[in-house]
């Protein structure tokens, strides 16, 4: 039987997403991987949890909210915590991992996967 130590991820991943049913699925699948999961987490708070927690990943769709997208990226910088874009191409921030929506989901859990792996 697997145990929460045999799992890949650990620790919380934030998630904020315009399209609630992809933020459902991804939360969905890192959490069976392991990982303590915020999705949809209220915009004026998701940057003040994101420095609170530290979690391993913040993941957003900066569509969502360009201004938040922007405080998340500055909170996630703050606290040494690599934050993934999951955006048309051509929109979203400097820095942090960039993953096109052309990409399935599963593009972005491969990207954190790959994070623990190391």
């Amino acid at each position: 039987m697997e145990t929460q130590d045999d799992l890949p991820l650990d620790g919380a991943i934030i998630i904020l997403m315009l399209e609630k049913s992809e933020a459902s699925k991804l939360e969905f699948e890192l959490q069976q991987l392991g990982a303590d999961v915020r999705a949809g987490t209220a915009k004026g708070h998701a940057a003040q949890l994101t420095r609170l927690l530290a979690p391993y990943a913040v993941v957003v769709d900066p569509e969502f909210d360009p201004t938040v997208a922007e405080e998340l990226r500055i909170a996630a910088r703050d606290v040494d915590v690599t934050f993934i874009q999951y955006a048309q191409d051509g929109f979203g921030h400097e820095g942090g991992i960039r993953i096109s929506r052309a990409e399935p989901l599963s593009a972005v859990v491969e990207a954190i996967l790959g994070l623990a792996a190391g």
